[in-house]
Parts: C-alpha cells; structure tokens; sequence
C-alpha cells in the first residue's frame, strides 16, 4: 500500500487495486474505497506506490513490467488516455527472443521532479520519467536484489539497501550469500531530471 495525500492505494490478491480519497470516503461509518480496478498488468502485484503529486500510482509485478495509472481522485476525468505500460528488470537476449526476467520490488518517487525510481530482484535500481515515458539511467548490478530505496524530498539524496528479497523462495538462501547493505549518495541531475528537449 501507499499514501500521496488524499491518494490512498492498497494492491490485494487477485490483481486487484483498491483506490481511496482520504478527504472525502474514510469516516467511522464507511470504509469502502471509491473504486475497485484490476492491474493493467498480466500477474500477480509485487509493488504499488503513488506519485509524489498524489494524482496516480504505479504498479509493479513479478514479471518484470511497470504500469502508470494516472488517477486525480478530485476529478472526474481519471486521464486513462496517459496510462501506459512498460518492461523493465530484464535481460533481454535478442538472438533468441527470450528473457530473464525479475520481479519489481518496489519504486520510489521523488517530490521535487516527480520522476522515479524502480528497483528490483535483478540488483538493480532504474530512473525514469512517466510523463515523457523515458528512461533515465540504470545502476550497475548490486551483488543481491535491491530490497528499498527511496529520495529525499529535495531529490539531494537517494538511498537504496539490497538483500536476500526471497523472490526464488527459501532455496534461494542456499544458492549465494546475500549481503545486506545500505547505500546513500547524491544522484547526479541526469538520473532526477532532464529538460524535456533533451529526453530520449
């Protein structure tokens, strides 16, 4: 679940996202959320996070994929025309058209640029901007999957930790050691944010 106030969202079995406005829907008498939709995406959620503006959110899932879902709860119009649905956390091999693909563990927005940050099983953190539908930058790959990260409200800092996500279960402790760590840094511009005439 996640918070951008007055954006509540909270992912449940199923696919299915439940969607509140927290100044107007939550009181004693009636916990029930203003809408009920299903994951854009194919399998099952494996994050859920909202913009740093409040008006959407992002889902994540265990096959490697990212949908946007622009949601202004103070408005009608939901602009469902902006969603859009993207790959990321692979390792594509174009020679055979295959793919080993990692679960999204999780994302991180930050407030000043309303940019991103997805993180995943495949020990690595990407940045990436919803709006233009670009790409900003990858992190090199981390010896373990990176677990938590998020920015600071000025987008100064990034912090990120990685460890044991238990995405291949309980063998996968036997496999390798996973070293649990935690990282802080000062991301460069190009990772937050770039001018729109020189995204790609």
């Amino acid at each position: 679940m996640d918070c951008s106030y007055p954006l509540l969202v909270t992912a449940h079995q199923d696919r299915f996202i439940h969607v509140w406005n927290l100044e107007k829907n939550i009181s004693m008498e009636n916990y029930n959320p203003i809408d009920v939709v299903e994951s854009p995406l194919k399998f099952a959620t494996s994050a859920v996070s909202c913009f740093a503006d409040g008006k959407g959110y992002a889902v994540g899932s265990i096959e490697g994929r990212c949908g946007i879902q622009n949601y202004d709860v103070n408005k009608e119009d939901k602009n469902r025309g902006m969603d859009f649905c993207f790959k990321c956390h692979r390792n594509e091999n174009p020679k055979n058209k295959s793919a080993d693909v990692y679960s999204v563990n999780g994302f991180a927005f930050n407030k000043k640029y309303n940019t991103f940050a997805t993180y995943g099983s495949d020990g690595t953190f990407v940045t990436w901007n919803k709006d233009t539908k670009s790409k900003y930058k990858g992190s090199k790959k981390m010896p373990s999957p990176v677990t938590a990260c998020d920015f600071d409200d000025n987008a100064n800092m990034v912090a990120y930790a990685i460890g044991y996500d238990w995405s291949r279960g309980a063998e996968g402790t036997k496999e390798m050691p996973h070293p649990v760590r935690l990282f802080i840094r000062t991301p460069e511009m190009a990772e937050v944010f770039r001018p729109s005439n020189t995204t790609r």
